[in-house]
C-alpha cells in the first residue's frame, strides 16, 4: 500500500521531492528529521539553505495543521520531508561523484 492512500496529497506532494536539485553539502538524515520536527519549515529550510525547501515544507505543513487532522502530525510529517529530501540528496550526491 502507498504512502499517499495514508496521507493523502501531503505524502503524495513528498514524491516531488526527488525532483529537487541535490543541496550542495551532504546532509545529516537525522538532524533534517529533528530540525522538521521541532522547528518545522523554518528548522528545515535553515538547515538546508533554501527558500524552496520552506515553501515546499509548509505546503505539507499547513493543511495538516489547520484541518484538524493535528499538529503533532504536521511535526511528523514535516520531519518525513527533512529526512526525505536529506536522503534523495545524498544519493544524488554519491551518484554524482561515482560518475565524476
Amino acid at each position: 500500500m502507498s504512502l499517499s492512500k495514508h496521507f493523502g496529497h501531503s505524502a503524495h506532494a513528498l514524491h516531488g521531492v526527488e525532483k529537487l536539485p541535490p543541496l550542495p553539502e551532504k546532509a545529516n538524515v537525522l538532524v533534517a528529521g529533528l530540525l522538521g520536527f521541532f522547528l518545522g519549515a523554518l528548522g528545515v529550510a535553515i538547515y538546508f539553505r533554501s527558500w524552496r525547501d520552506f515553501f515546499y515544507c509548509m505546503c505539507i505543513f499547513l493543511p495538516l495543521a489547520i484541518t484538524g487532522i493535528g499538529l503533532p502530525v504536521a511535526m511528523c510529517c514535516t520531519a518525513a520531508y527533512g529526512i526525505w529530501r536529506a536522503y534523495s540528496s545524498n544519493e544524488k550526491l554519491e551518484a554524482k561523484a561515482k560518475g565524476a
